[in-house]
């Protein structure tokens, strides 16, 4: 069915053809990869009977033969098929080459380059990199657990030479959970009562170096608690933040501001398209532009580890770009799904990884429910609130219907309106995808997180960019760094006080799985991606959503 939108011609998400779902490819090939992996994570690492891939998949392509005409079935059953044996021998591959590694125990010495460094109660904890055990070359790596002494004056990208007790952990899950970061980054010793370090040099990383660099440039130009925050804002370390404090932050929903992600890569692939559209680079063919931003970016990210939600965020932002750039049309799904196929391919544990999980449950989020959730918004403004915005609202669509799409000029208020009322749809988004994965892994969610980000993730955004510029600054001129961070340091103090007065808290029950299915399953059938009537889709919605309770309680009540 065709229909009209504000001028435009659309056709009904409910017409496909008697299909019950909107088939997209990458976003088909993502889930399939994802299931195959989550299939080789339970054979392989649970324990779990190979019969249950029997059972699971022929489940899952119900979706495909609800999605496609007979015609080409066969043929995408058999692609998508391929897809989830890949992710299955991906995740087999990467277990295989973790429990190969030689097992060491007992006292021994170890070389390498320091990659992390962490303050704990009793010291440190250092991951060594490019590692050497008794001499003997290992693919690994090594987290060490310094006393004080030994790791105070460490800095990242030093050469060094500890003693102390190896201990190889070989072990691909821990109280049945996979562990995700030690398989994919292959740390598969740990050191511990250190009885001698000497560092004997440094390695040329120039990532590490920049790290560093930058942790020297806050610690001599800002306070240290303001310091800590600049540096989980600009580089996602909150190591130097205080336990409590940085758990207050977490109970107050803003943690994600420490973790390096989309907002962050967001802010600064807008100030690059900002930049490239000054006379300077217009006279210059599109690919110079490209090649810019993609420059600022990875290297943005390399600074930063190319972490998941990184790795994410710069994909998504690049391809974007990309496909506008040679004039093709953007499918924001599809661009958020191929980056969990790249991720997926090179990395297959991260999908067992928090911040995997969060990032991509917050950018589907975005895609899924963002503009739905803002119509909502504006339609409930508008039937409660019969003022002059309305009227204004309600006079432009008459002169879109007049003039036929040439849509005139805003007022100031209600262009403020609808800033404001996005900016609380993309929260309410966010948090709708994001809660379940909180609950089910951190055993909370945030009361406060709505309210916060709608006052923090704005003006983050604004200061992200003057930090990081001035910042960069104080690295080329140090002696400077004090007068450049002056502001900075006044402002992030203000935020310090801010959670240091004001407690935080968080509601806390039991997710099960089965209460996270329904509840996801629920939220789907909310979206347009169903092919179902009204009526339907909503006792369908309704009767996930009593699931999802009745799991809940089920779990909860003793």
């Amino acid at each position: 069915m065709i229909r009209k939108t504000d001028g435009k011609i659309k056709i009904d998400e409910r017409d496909r053809g008697g299909k019950l779902f909107n088939f997209r490819p990458v976003t088909f090939c993502a889930l399939f990869l994802a299931l195959g992996v989550s299939l080789g994570v339970f054979v392989v690492a649970q324990g779990g009977a190979v019969w249950w891939i029997v059972a699971v998949l022929p489940l899952a392509f119900l979706t495909v033969f609800f999605s496609l005409p007979t015609s080409r079935w066969a043929k995408w059953c058999g692609i998508l098929c391929a897809i989830s044996a890949i992710g299955f021998l991906s995740f087999f591959g990467a277990a295989a080459v973790f429990r190969s590694h030689t097992v060491y125990e007992g006292e021994c010495v170890v070389t390498g380059v320091v990659e992390e460094k962490e303050k704990n109660l009793y010291g440190y904890s250092v991951l060594l990199d490019d590692i050497s055990i008794d001499g003997n070359r290992e693919s690994g790596k090594v987290i060490a657990y310094l006393p004080a002494t030994y790791g105070e004056n460490l800095r990242l990208a030093d050469e060094i030479v500890v003693k102390g007790e190896v201990k190889t952990d070989l072990s691909l899950t821990q109280a049945g959970d996979l562990r995700s970061d030690a398989v994919s980054t292959a740390t598969a010793y740990r050191l511990s009562s250190a009885t001698g370090l000497q560092v004997t040099g440094s390695a040329f990383r120039p990532f590490l170096w920049i790290r560093q660099r930058v942790l020297d440039v806050l610690a001599s130009g800002m306070d240290a608690a303001p310091a800590a925050f600049s540096a989980g804002l600009l580089i996602g370390d909150d190591s130097g933040v205080e336990s409590g404090l940085l758990q207050n932050v977490r109970y107050g929903g803003v943690a994600h501001l420490f973790a390096v992600s989309g907002l962050h890569i967001g802010v600064l692939f807008a100030f690059c398209a900002f930049l490239t559209e000054r006379k300077c680079f217009l006279r210059l063919p599109k690919w110079v532009s490209f090649v810019f931003t993609a420059v600022i970016l990875l290297l943005y990210g390399g600074v930063c580890g190319f972490s998941t939600s990184v790795i994410r965020a710069v994909v998504t932002c690049l391809s974007a770009y990309a496909t506008r750039l040679i004039g093709l049309k953007r499918d924001y799904l599809e661009g958020i799904s191929f980056a969990a196929v790249l991720v997926l391919l090179i990395f297959p544990c991260h999908l067992y990884d928090v911040g995997f999980m969060l990032s991509f449950a917050a950018c589907y989020g975005l895609v899924l429910f963002g503009r739905r959730v803002e119509k909502l918004l504006i339609k409930g403004c508008d039937a409660l609130y019969d003022t002059w915005r309305y009227r204004i609202r309600k006079r432009e669509r008459k002169e879109v219907d007049i003039f036929k799409g040439d849509t005139p000029p805003k007022s100031i208020a209600v262009r403020v309106r609808d800033k404001i009322i996005s900016l609380v749809a993309v929260s309410v988004a966010v948090w709708l995808t994001t809660a379940p994965v909180s609950l089910r892994c951190f055993g909370y969610f945030s009361a406060w997180g709505l309210l916060l980000n709608l006052l923090f993730v704005p003006l983050t955004s604004l200061f992200f960019i003057l930090l990081l510029c001035l910042v960069a600054l104080s690295c080329v001129m140090p002696f400077a760094s004090y007068v450049l961070l002056y502001v900075p340091n006044a402002l992030l103090s203000a935020v310090v006080l801010f959670f240091e007065v004001l407690p935080f808290s968080g509601v806390s029950f039991d997710f099960s799985m089965g209460a996270t299915s329904c509840y996801t399953t629920g939220l789907l059938l909310c979206t347009d991606k169903f092919a179902l009537r009204g009526r339907v889709k909503i006792i369908a919605a309704a009767i996930a959503f009593l699931a999802t309770m009745t799991c809940v309680f089920a779990t909860n009540i003793p």
